[in-house]
C-alpha cells in the first residue's frame, strides 16, 4: 500500500512539473496582442518612412526590411515595442536608413541617405586643412534627442534629420557633435606636427569646447602598414585612442583633441631575439631594457609550466615609466615550444611576486602573435613562452 502511494505520489510530481513548464513555456515569447501591435507599428512606420524620404529628398524609396524598435529592458528577452522603427531602404544602388515613429502617421524622422556626401565633404575639408593626403576618414555622429530615453537615441549613428547641404561641412561641425577619425599613410611624426600648426591645433580644440568634436589624427607608416592594423575603430564612440598600442607596429604616431586635452604620441619600437617591443616613444634613445635569462622563472603554484622559452625581462627604464608595453612574437617563433603555445607573465609588486597567463592576439597577416603588458604600476616585467 505505502508502495502504491509513493508511485500515485511520484506521478503527482510529475503532472505537476510538466503542468508547470507548459506554463512557463507559454508564457514566453510575445502575446498575440503584443504581435498585432508591432504589426502594426510596421505599416504604420514604413508608411511614415517612405513619406518622409518623399518630403525631404523628393524619390520614392525601396523599402527593403523593417525593424521594429523595442525598449531596453535586461530582465526579458522579449522587450516591449518602444513605438519606433528602423526601416532599411535602397535608391539608386544606396542602401540607408530611416529611424521613425510607428504608432501614429508624421513625417518627422531621421535617416542616414547623406553619409557617403558628408564623409567626402568631411575628407576634402580636412585636407585642405592640414595640408596633407588623407587615406581614410570615419565620422560617428548623432541627432539631438528624439525620444526621452537616451539609450534608445544611442543606438544608431549618423541618423539625422536636417537636408545636408554639399559643401557645408563646416557648418556641419558645428551642428552636430562628431567623433572623427582621419588617417593617413606618409608615416608621419605628429608630433612634430602639433608643434608646427599650434593655431590649427588650437582651432580643433575650439570646436571641441564649442561644438562637442572629438577627434583623432594617425598616421600609419605604410598602405601595407594600415591594411595590417589590428582594428580601425579608434574615435567610435568617443574613444579616441582605446587599444590603440596594439597597432604600434603599424602607426608612426596619433594626435587625440577633445574639450578636456590635447595628446600626442610617438610609438617606438626595439628588436630582440627576433621580437618587436613597442612603447610610446618618450625619452631619447632605448626607452626600454631588455634582456634574457637574467631573472628565473619562479615556482610560485600559480602556473603549471614544465618546458619553456627563456625569461625575457623587460625594464621600462626610471627615466620613462611607459605605460602599456606590447610585444610581437613571430609566429613561427611562437609555435616552436609546443603546438598549442602560451605566454606567462611575473612581476613585482607591493613586496609579492604575481603570475598569470597572458591573453594573446593574432595580428591579421598572421607573421605576429602580440600581448600587451598594461604597466599599471610602473614596474618591470618577466615573461615566457611556454
Amino acid at each position: 500500500m505505502k508502495m502504491k502511494n509513493i508511485k500515485l505520489l511520484r506521478l503527482f510530481i510529475i503532472i505537476i512539473s510538466s503542468f508547470i513548464v507548459i506554463l512557463l513555456f507559454c508564457a514566453c515569447g510575445y502575446s498575440k496582442e503584443e504581435k498585432k501591435h508591432m504589426k502594426e507599428i510596421a505599416n504604420i512606420g514604413e508608411k511614415n518612412a517612405v513619406n518622409y524620404i518623399i518630403k525631404k529628398y523628393g524619390f520614392t524609396p525601396n523599402v527593403v526590411d523593417i525593424e521594429v524598435c523595442r525598449e531596453f529592458d535586461d530582465r526579458t528577452s522579449f522587450p516591449p515595442a518602444n513605438g519606433y522603427v528602423l526601416v532599411f531602404m535602397n535608391y539608386n544602388n544606396i542602401n540607408f536608413k530611416v529611424y521613425i515613429n510607428g504608432e501614429k502617421y508624421n513625417l518627422q524622422g531621421t535617416d542616414n541617405f547623406q553619409y557617403k556626401i558628408i564623409t567626402d565633404d568631411a575628407k576634402e575639408y580636412f585636407k585642405n586643412l592640414f595640408e596633407y593626403e588623407i587615406y581614410d576618414i570615419y565620422l560617428q555622429y548623432r541627432e539631438n534627442r528624439i525620444t526621452e530615453d537616451l539609450y534608445l537615441d544611442s543606438k544608431e549613428d549618423n541618423l539625422i534629420s536636417e537636408l545636408y547641404k554639399p559643401g557645408d561641412f563646416e557648418g556641419f561641425l558645428q551642428r552636430h557633435s562628431i567623433n572623427i577619425r582621419v588617417d593617413d599613410i606618409l608615416n608621419q611624426d605628429l608630433t612634430d606636427f602639433k608643434k608646427n600648426n599650434t593655431d590649427l591645433i588650437e582651432l580643433l580644440k575650439n570646436y571641441a569646447i564649442s561644438y562637442g568634436l572629438k577627434i583623432v589624427l594617425i598616421s600609419y607608416k605604410s598602405i601595407n602598414d594600415y591594411n595590417n592594423g589590428y582594428t580601425h575603430t579608434y574615435g567610435r564612440n568617443g574613444l579616441l585612442d582605446f587599444e590603440i598600442y596594439n597597432d604600434g607596429l603599424y602607426i608612426n604616431s596619433y594626435i587625440t583633441v577633445d574639450n578636456k586635452s590635447i595628446d600626442d604620441n610617438r610609438f617606438e619600437l626595439q628588436e630582440y631575439d627576433d621580437m618587436i617591443f613597442c612603447c610610446y616613444d618618450k625619452i631619447k634613445g632605448n626607452d626600454l631594457v631588455i634582456t634574457s635569462d637574467t631573472s628565473k622563472w619562479l615556482e610560485l603554484g600559480e602556473i603549471n609550466i614544465n618546458k619553456h622559452s627563456e625569461v625575457y625581462s623587460v625594464d621600462t627604464n626610471e627615466l620613462n615609466k611607459s605605460n602599456e608595453i606590447t610585444v610581437y612574437i613571430p609566429t613561427d617563433k611562437f609555435f616552436h615550444y609546443s603546438s598549442r603555445p602560451k605566454i606567462a607573465i611575473q612581476h613585482y609588486f607591493e613586496n609579492k611576486w604575481w603570475q598569470y597567463e597572458c591573453f594573446a592576439k593574432t595580428t591579421k597577416d598572421k607573421k605576429y602573435i602580440f600581448i600587451t603588458y598594461y604597466n599599471y604600476y610602473n614596474d618591470n616585467f618577466d615573461f615566457t613562452i611556454f
